[in-house]
């Protein structure tokens, strides 16, 4: 099929905008190359998260054969499932090397990332043709987008999945055969095993394939059984897929859910945070986008690609809609990845009869494909900038000292422990509790986090955050305390006390504590732990 119809596809302008394609996606593989293999071991820390660290922990300890466990000791669910398990043989075949590891992980996740580009497009050029696939391509270096695939988190696998289902429902739509069906239950499957809160998109199909369904001129307003056997088997393979892990949990944790969806959630009890509506106002715009294709998909003639593009945005709703009934601490992009096929193929769709038409100025064309892709270097560049001023290296300096210099058996407890857990080596309890256990979530309920601390052996304790406090900074306090959060319940689940003469290591450093935030002097410093008094959990969140 060429575009716009009639056009000859082997006209040279349209020759060279099909390889210009894959020069682009090229170009973005050799950038994935370059962060992976060709940065310092310091600029790769500052340039994932903290979170990144947990499931590296965790498939380590797995592939030692410790089982799932973040310290070693307590098991843990606190993860996504399938993405900690492709890491698991990145951590065997380095045997733990903590370099390699990560560079390794890099390389996977990057080529997720090209995989991930080569079906945006496929989808774009048969939909909107060869120009805007190009501008969708050069818009994913948008760093929102780009960086989802480079931060080490289960948003690469997810955003690759999302593509490849994008991709399949464009061509077949929601009635593909038997096969068709069983091929959509696996990959919605996959997707749910790699971000458990895919939950939303498969609510999200399901609906749209209903609705299509009833809204058939033959089937008059009524859901044949054909239909809904059709749907019915997608969504039971789905379950197949999901169920072995949800009854691993139950068996193990006692629990469906994982540790870390329950200390951020208060489900089912409505907790709203208004925030989130505000908090991210790029995926606010695309969200306002999303919303208005999951309307236009209602309409019986709506297109394949308005259904597909309906079914991401409704998901989105979905899924704000979540977090701000019942999510209070911890959001971030990766909340937000059904907005980002939204963006990559809708706004090139949306645009496509503009871009048509500025294709028929070929000078005009590659110049603004030039100057997009121009935007898009000095947007990488500017993100990459940003990162190096984080402090997650200064973190891993100090848990390598830590790891050469504590004793053996030591037992540090921390919050944002991933950095420190990986280079350290050392048990590390984590006290936000999104990688820790269930037992700990109910030590934290009932205000006895020094009671749990005594009882693993804690000798030290970590904190990453003394910015805006000049005398922790210069060392002129007597003592500190540091609060520790059971978030679902808006309250403080604890206190540590720390004293200036408890100091074993501190690092000064002058780093970015939050994205967009510009540096500021911190401290990152490791005490000494004696314990403290439970506290009763009556003190609230202002």
């Amino acid at each position: 099929m060429s575009w716009p119809p009639g056009e000859n596809a082997s006209q040279p302008a349209s020759a060279a905008i099909a390889r210009s394609l894959f020069v682009l996606i090229l170009a973005y593989a050799a950038w994935y190359i370059v962060l992976a293999l060709g940065f310092s071991l310091t600029r790769i820390i500052n340039s994932v998260l903290d979170d990144s660290f947990y499931y590296l922990q965790v498939a380590r300890h797995v592939a030692a054969g410790h089982g799932s466990t973040f310290d070693g000791i307590e098991p843990t669910n606190g993860y996504h499932p399938l993405w900690m398990w492709m890491l698991v043989p990145v951590c065997a075949a380095t045997h733990g090397d903590l370099e390699w590891s990560l560079r390794i992980a890099l390389l996977v996740t990057g080529g997720l990332g090209v995989a991930l580009l080569l079906q945006l497009r496929s989808v774009l050029v048969r939909e909107a043709g060869p120009w805007s696939a190009a501008f969708g391509l050069a818009l994913f270096a948008w760093p929102r987008f780009f960086w989802q695939t480079a931060d080490l988190l289960e948003s690469s696998l997810l955003l690759f999945l999302q593509f490849v289902l994008f991709s399949k429902l464009c061509a077949d739509g929601e009635r593909g055969g038997r096969s068709g069906l069983l091929v959509t239950g696996l990959l919605l499957g996959l997707i749910c095993l790699t971000r458990l809160d895919s939950v939303f998109l498969v609510l999200a199909w399901a609906g749209y394939a209903a609705w299509e369904a009833v809204n058939r001129p033959a089937n008059s307003g009524r859901l044949p059984s054909r239909d809904l056997i059709s749907i019915g088997t997608t969504l039971i393979v789905v379950l197949a897929m999901v169920s072995p892990y949800l009854l691993w949990n139950l068996a193990r944790f006692g629990h469906v859910v994982p540790i870390a969806g329950a200390m951020k959630s208060s489900f089912p009890h409505v907790s709203p945070h208004w925030a989130w509506l505000w908090t991210f106002p790029d995926f606010d715009l695309l969200l306002l986008v999303g919303a208005g294709f999951a309307v236009s998909a209602l309409r019986p003639s709506a297109s394949r690609m308005v259904r597909t593009l309906g079914v991401f945005g409704l998901t989105a709703v979905f899924q704000m809609a979540y977090l701000v009934l019942f999510v209070d601490w911890g959001v971030d992009r990766w909340y937000f990845t059904p907005l980002i096929p939204v963006a990559l193929v809708g706004l090139p769709w949306l645009t496509r009869g503009l871009v048509t038409a500025l294709a028929r100025r070929p000078r005009l064309a590659w110049a603004a494909l030039a100057l997009a892709m121009l935007a898009g270097g000095a947007a990488q560049a500017r993100a990459l900038r940003v990162r190096d001023t984080r402090c997650l290296s200064a973190t891993a300096e100090l848990a390598r000292w830590a790891g050469a210099h504590l004793p053996r058996g030591s037992v540090v407890a921390a919050t944002d422990s991933g950095v420190f857990a990986w280079f350290s080596g050392l048990t590390t309890v984590n006290l936000d509790g999104l990688i820790n256990n269930w037992r700990y979530r109910d030590a934290l309920r009932s205000g006895r986090l020094h009671s749990y601390l005594r009882e693993r052996g804690v000798g030290y304790f970590l904190d990453q955050y003394s910015a805006r406090h000049p005398d922790w900074l210069a060392g002129t306090y007597v003592s500190r305390r540091v609060k520790i959060w059971y978030h679902p319940e808006h309250r403080i689940a604890g206190l540590i006390e720390v004293r200036r003469a408890d100091e074993v290591r501190r690092i000064n450093v002058v780093a970015s504590l939050a994205q967009g935030q510009p540096p500021e002097p911190n401290a990152i410093i490791l005490w000494s732990y004696h314990g403290g008094v439970d506290l009763v959990p009556t003190e609230r969140l202002e």
